[in-house]
Formats: structure tokens, sequence, C-alpha cells
């Protein structure tokens, strides 16, 4: 038998089974790549259909520009929503764009918007985007509210900081309706007088106010005058005003310190006073010092931060203080602080035993600052030049009160003469013009001549008085006498009457002296006498110095 083996015919089962696998996976691959090319292809178809539109809405945007509103964004940004239903209706598409599909479930549906953004500035499109996918879709969405616009009032410098202008930028925005030419943009201000325009770039105007008022925005629709999106805003910290100063007229003392502000007050509505000086004349001045005695016309003036001027004239008067110089048994001074006139009203000392009345004089003297007055004041006591000065046996005259310039007495007003007493005679005055008289003998002091107090006098007054008693008639008065008829009772130098009966009262006589009259006054150079006054003062003497405005 043939050992050759037989020839084989067909596929094993292994050999079928893996040639099986192999077309199964090279089907599989090849439905794959199908698939794939088939949805590349329509992507790309929905693509295309979402470029074009995008691409038409650019191009509405580009044609209608003057026409549109625009939703700022940002400081930078500004965009507009279109519809597929615009577009239709401006010719960019027919109604056939709504069998295209712009993914597998979604066709493209009239209320469709597309999204365009813009720089602020330039105008340049930034974005344009079809908005069919659920999560792109509030892009649009403030478009889609109710209100039909509004309107925004920024304001620089803020309406909290005070300025001389208020630069205000509105902002209108439209919302829901794209044909501008249905709308107005306005505005108003209260105080219209005081408003210029900036600039008015249709939905975006500049202005600037300079006073306060209320400024108004809003929206009007011209085919309805309805008007919408109203917004306002006060402004009331615009500065039109100069500071006020308050002040009135004052009077001070020549040497004594005081601020130039006492009783000023300088305010600004704006709480700010730049700058503030005082004038006198057109010399600017900081210290009283500056003042001179009499009336001065100061003239104040402030000035605010913005330049606002305001000035105030009042009448400050300096004057130099009177001096009251009373009994001081020494030498008082007055200093000249000033140059200028001066007055000097001087009195005498009354006589002592409330005699007669010092005398009265009133002068002016021109002197300078740095001179000096002595003063001396008279006293009842016969203190300067009064007679019986010291001297305890009488009553003393009322002494002189004196003012001395460069060791001379230019101003002397005399003490009046002392009133006489019974039984206490005295030396007289010494009549020098030093001071008033004492009595002597029982007599009274006269007045004084040439600046002089009273001096003394033979000037006597006498009363009888029935107090002794006769021995017998006819016979002179003698203690324990006795008049018959008290009738007959006489007065003379020598006490005597006649008596006509026994146990009858007669009359004795008692001289009794009278207040010698006022003193006299003297004035010499450099004063002058303006008037005087003799028997004026009661009591002590009395000076006073005063300055002459």
């Amino acid at each position: 038998m043939d050992n050759k083996k037989r020839k084989k015919y067909g596929f094993t089962l292994i050999e079928l089974l893996a040639t099986i696998v192999v077309l199964a996976l090279v089907m599989g691959i090849s439905i794959y790549v199908a698939i794939n090319i088939i949805g590349d292809s329509k992507d790309k178809s929905y693509q295309v259909t979402i470029n074009n539109i995008e691409d038409k809405a650019n191009d509405y945007l580009i044609e209608n520009n003057d026409r549109l509103s625009y939703v700022v964004k940002d400081d930078n940004i500004e965009y507009q929503c279109v519809t597929i239903q615009e577009l239709i209706e401006y010719g960019y598409f027919n109604e056939k764009i709504l069998d295209s599909d712009v993914s597998d479930d979604r066709k493209v549906l009239k209320t469709d918007n597309i999204y365009l953004e813009r720089n602020i500035n330039t105008k340049n499109v930034e974005l344009v985007k079809y908005l069919y996918k659920e999560e792109d879709i509030g892009l649009c969405s403030e478009n889609k509210i109710e209100s039909d616009g509004s309107t925004y009032i920024d304001i620089y410098p803020s309406i909290d900081e005070y300025s001389t202008y208020k630069d205000i930028t509105i902002r209108y925005t439209l919302k829901n309706y794209q044909n501008i030419n249905d709308y107005k943009y306005e505005y108003s201000y209260s105080n219209a007088n005081y408003l210029e325009v900036i600039s008015d770039n249709g939905n975006v105007k500049k202005i600037r106010v300079t006073d306060n008022g209320e400024i108004r925005a809003w929206i009007t629709n011209t085919n309805d005058n309805r008007r919408f999106g109203e917004s306002s805003k006060t402004i009331d910290k615009i500065d039109t005003e100069p500071p006020v100063i308050k002040l009135s007229d004052i009077t001070k003392i020549y040497g004594v310190s005081f601020d130039l502000y006492e009783g000023v007050t300088i305010t600004d509505n704006s709480g700010e006073v730049a700058s503030k000086k005082i004038y006198l004349g057109n010399k600017e001045i900081t210290s009283y010092k500056e003042l001179s005695v009499g009336d001065n016309v100061v003239t104040y003036k402030a000035v605010d931060k913005f330049g606002y001027e305001k000035e105030e004239v009042r009448k400050i008067k300096i004057v130099v203080a009177s001096q009251e110089f009373n009994y001081a048994e020494k030498d008082q001074i007055y200093e000249i602080l000033a140059d200028g006139t001066y007055i000097i009203e001087a009195y005498g000392a009354q006589g002592g035993n409330s005699g007669g009345k010092g005398g009265y004089v009133k002068a002016e003297v021109a002197l300078k600052a740095g001179n000096k007055l002595v003063i001396n004041t008279g006293g009842v006591n016969g203190y300067n030049g009064g007679g019986g000065y010291r001297n305890g046996s009488y009553y003393p005259g009322g002494g002189a009160s004196t003012v001395r310039y460069n060791n001379s007495y230019i101003v002397i007003a005399g003490g009046g003469g002392a009133r006489g007493s019974e039984g206490t005679p005295g030396a007289g005055g010494a009549g020098n013009g030093a001071g008033g008289g004492a009595p002597t003998n029982g007599r009274a002091g006269l007045s004084g001549t040439n600046g002089g107090g009273g001096s003394n006098s033979n000037n006597s007054s006498y009363s009888c008085n029935c107090r002794t008693y006769c021995v017998s008639e006819g016979t002179s008065c003698v203690p324990n006498c006795a008049c018959s008829n008290p009738s007959f009772c006489g007065c003379f130098s020598t006490c005597y009457s006649y008596c006509t009966g026994w146990g009858q009262s007669c009359s004795t006589c008692t001289g009794k002296g009278k207040s010698g009259s006022g003193g006299s006054n003297k004035v010499t150079s450099p004063a002058r006498s303006v008037s005087s006054s003799s028997g004026n003062r009661s009591g002590n003497g009395y000076v006073k110095i005063s300055y002459k405005l």
C-alpha cells in the first residue's frame, strides 16, 4: 500500500473561526470609521449653520449700528442681543433657516439670541456668539426683563464732596426694543441757567453744572410719549458763595493786649477757610500793637479753598484809660503811654471844720509818650498847702490839688478856707496859692487868689444870748445880773445892756467864725484852662486824667 499522505482540501474549523474573527474586526473598524465620518460631517454642517448665523448677526450689527442701543457691561465692554426673528425680518435669512439643525436634537428657533459684544471706546466687535445651548442663554437674560430700559447718573466730584462744579455722566440703557429711532434720551436740571453740555453721544451724555439743583434723566418712547427708566439725584454741595464774616465795632484800652479776631467769626459753607488776613489801610497787620490811639478802620479778608473772597470792615477804637487819683499824702505818678492831648480835672480839698469847698479846674495839655505827671491831692487836714496843716491849735484850711510837669506846677485847684470856731484862734492861711486858710481869732478864712485856697479875714457873725443877771438897774451886764426889759438887750462889740428890773435876764454876745470861701485855681503853660469854679468839692481833693480823642 502507498504510504503517501492524502491531499487536504478546505479550512479547518479553527481556521474558519479565525477568519470570521478577522472579518468581524475589519467590519467593526469600517463601521466606526464610517460613523465618525458621518458624525464629523454633521457637526461641520451644524457649525456652518452656527457660523452663518453669527456672521449675519455681525453684519446686522454693523449695518444698523446707528439705530441700535447697547447695554453697558463694564467700563470697557457693551453688548447687544439680536434675535433670529429680527434677522429674518431685516432680510438676512428667510424662513428656511428655521429648518436648519444646530445639533442632533436642536433646530434654529425664531426666539434664539445672538450675543454681540464690542469695545465701548473703539466700537470694535470682540465677541459674537449664537446662544442655542442652555448654558449660554443667560448672556441675554437682561434683555428679556419686562422693563423697557433704565438710566444711570454718575457724578464727579462726589455729591458728598464740596466743589465749584459737578460733571454729570448720564448713561441710558434700552432693553427689549431695538429701534433707537423710536426713543429719545432726555434729562433736565432744576437750575438750568447753570448747566453746560460737554458732550452728547446719544445714550451717553456729559454735562457740567455750576450751582446746586436736581438732575433728572429718562427715556421717552416717541410713538406714545411714554416715559420710563427715570432716575434723579440731588446736588447740594457746589460752592458758589464766599465766606461769611460777622463782626462789630469794639473799643480797647491802649497798651492792654487783645486778639484782633476777638468778636470776629469767619465761616464758609464748604467748612473750610483757606486764608484770612487783617489790613489797616493797605498794610497787613497781625498784632494790636500796630493800632494807634483813636479810631482804626480795619479790614478783614477771608478766602475759601475755591478762591471766593469776602471782606468786612469794622472800627477798633483804642483809648488811653482814664486814671483817678484820690487823697494820699504822697506824690502820685501818671505815665503818658501815647502821644496826644490829655484832660486834667482837679478839685481842691474842703476847709477844716466843714469849711469852704475846694475849687475846681479843668485843663488840657499836649504830651508825649514817656512823659510823666506828678499829682498831689489836697486833704481836709491841710495836706498840700492848707493853712495850719498839722497845727492842733486851730482847724486847718483845705489843701490844694496840684499837677506838676517837668517839676513845674501846671494845674492848681485851691482848697477851701476853714470854718472858724469860738475860742479856738489860730494862724490864717499863708495866702501864697498853696492851700486853704484857717480861721484866726474866731474869724473865718476867705477865698484864696492866684490858685490859692481860702485865707483868713475879719468877717464875723454874732448872736445874743440872755443868760446873765444885772445887779441893779442901769448897770452893765455882769454875771448874774438881771435886765428889767430884755428888749433893751443889744449886741455890740462889747456885750452890755441896761437892766430895768431885778432878776431879769440880759444879753450876752458870742462871736462865731464863718466858713471860708472855696479855693480859686491856676493853670500855667503848657496846659491851658478849659473851665473852673470855686466852692465845688466837699471832702478831700481829687484829680482825674483822661485822653482826649
